[in-house]
Parts: C-alpha cells; sequence; structure tokens
C-alpha cells in the first residue's frame, strides 16, 4: 500500500494518473457524442436513446458519479504535477521554450478548470433541469412562446427499430428539450465555446497519453500530432453542430406528436 502511494506521489505516478483519466475521458467523450449526434436523425432515436439511459436508475447516477471523480482526479493530478515541476525548475528558462510547446500544450490547466465549469453548467441544464427556459418534468416553453408536451406517447420504435408485440412506452420528449434549450443564443453560445476549448484540451492531450506509456517515437511523432488534432477537431464540430443547427433552424421541434 506504500509502495502505491509513493508511486502516485512521484512525478512519473502523477503522469500515468493523468493519461489513464484522460484516456477514460476521450473515450467518454467519444460515446458521448455517438449518442448526441442521433439528434440528427428522426426523434425516435435519440428519444429512445433518452429513454435507454433513464432506464438505468440508479446505476445511471454511479456512471456520473463516477465520471466527475475522474474529471476530479485528472485535474488535481495534473495541478499537482506542473506545480511539481515548478518547484523543481524555479527559476526557469532564460528564453521560454515556445518553440516546443503549443497555445494547448501551455494553456491545459485553464482550459481544463473552465471545462469543468462547462460541465457542472451541461449537468444543470439536461440533467438537474433547473437553468431557466424550460423543464423537463414539465412542458416544454420553445423561444417563440410554443408550449410542447415533455413527454411522447405510443412510443413504438426503438432507435428506429419497431418494437413488435413489447407494448408502447412513454418516453421523455428529449429532442424537442434540446431544441428549446439551444433556441437560446446565449446557451448554445456558451456550449460551443465550451466545445472549442475542449478542442484544445484534446490536441494536446490525446497525444500527450500516448507519450506517457512510451510509445511516441520520432518516427510517429508527426503523424500522431496531426491525428491527435484531426480528432479534437472532428469532437469539436460534432458537438458544436447539434446547437448551431437548431440556431439556423436546420432542426425544430416536432411538438407533442408521437414517434410513430
Amino acid at each position: 500500500m506504500n509502495a502505491l502511494l509513493s508511486y502516485c506521489r512521484s512525478s512519473i505516478g502523477k503522469k500515468t494518473i493523468v493519461a489513464v483519466t484522460g484516456l477514460l475521458l476521450i473515450l467518454f467523450v467519444t460515446g458521448h457524442l455517438v449518442g448526441n449526434l442521433q439528434f440528427f436523425l428522426p426523434p425516435e432515436w435519440i428519444n429512445a436513446y433518452g429513454h435507454k439511459l433513464q432506464s438505468l436508475g440508479a446505476l445511471l447516477w454511479v456512471i456520473r458519479l463516477g465520471l466527475l471523480a475522474v474529471v476530479g482526479t485528472h485535474i488535481l493530478a495534473t495541478i499537482s504535477l506542473t506545480l511539481q515541476n515548478r518547484k523543481a525548475r524555479p527559476q526557469g528558462y532564460a528564453v521560454p521554450a515556445y518553440r516546443a510547446s503549443t497555445a494547448a500544450s501551455r494553456t491545459m490547466i485553464v482550459s481544463g478548470l473552465i471545462l469543468v465549469c462547462f460541465i457542472v453548467f451541461h449537468l444543470l441544464h439536461f440533467t438537474v433541469r433547473v437553468v431557466p427556459g424550460h423543464t423537463y418534468n414539465e412542458e416544454i416553453h420553445l423561444v417563440d412562446g410554443t408550449v410542447v408536451n415533455h413527454e411522447i406517447g405510443g412510443f413504438t420504435k426503438h432507435w428506429g427499430i419497431p418494437l413488435g408485440d413489447v407494448p408502447a412506452h412513454t418516453v421523455h420528449n428529449v429532442h424537442d428539450m434540446m431544441v428549446a434549450g439551444f433556441q437560446r443564443w446565449y446557451i448554445s453560445a456558451f456550449y460551443i465555446v465550451g466545445m472549442f476549448l475542449l478542442c484544445m484540451h484534446l490536441s494536446h492531450g490525446a497525444a500527450s497519453f500516448v507519450q506517457t506509456f512510451g510509445l511516441r517515437s520520432r518516427q510517429i511523432e508527426k503523424g500522431l500530432t496531426i491525428g491527435s488534432r484531426l480528432f479534437a477537431w472532428a469532437i469539436f464540430l460534432g458537438y458544436s453542430s447539434i446547437p448551431a443547427s437548431v440556431l439556423l433552424g436546420l432542426v425544430k421541434a416536432t411538438g407533442s406528436t408521437c414517434c410513430k
């Protein structure tokens, strides 16, 4: 036990913690995006996705709290590692070594802390549902004054597949709730800015965890850097396309009609 604690307190141990938790968060961000992009499919898809998550019950909160613990561990280990590195080199360099670093790498802590604020807002917005403008367990109010039902009855398909003889479900109207939320430009703007910061974070972090495990070499360094940036921008475009499509009027609320 003492050996494990000593390892976790060491520089390499903290780097390993940052890398492992970072990888877990990358996997979550990617999976979450795949689920959210169902917003562009017929409404039954995203509503079925929400229904599937809600059906997990208490397990869903265990997953959420586990993810928050991973985020907290990642941030604390990163800050601790940064302070440890600064303490080991208190004088700094006569000429800042910016050539070997990027804006993303130099702002990892700042962007990470802002992302924490974004995560808290995201949970308040669509999970706890206390952001003014609409609620999840009552009517959903659109910007144009339209009020739609928060539930859709007669749910006859699951991810586009007919349920057959299975009794139809009454599900939450996740699709229209997302439209109602992102119709407010300041909320959509905050989401897009948050996704840009996530993009910056990933563009550096996705390659860093590979280096931590000693898998990076001169032969693959350029490809790894380009791949990390492409991945980060793909995540940014994927997430940002949802609020952008609502603001541009490309995706609209379906009202209280059921998904047939």
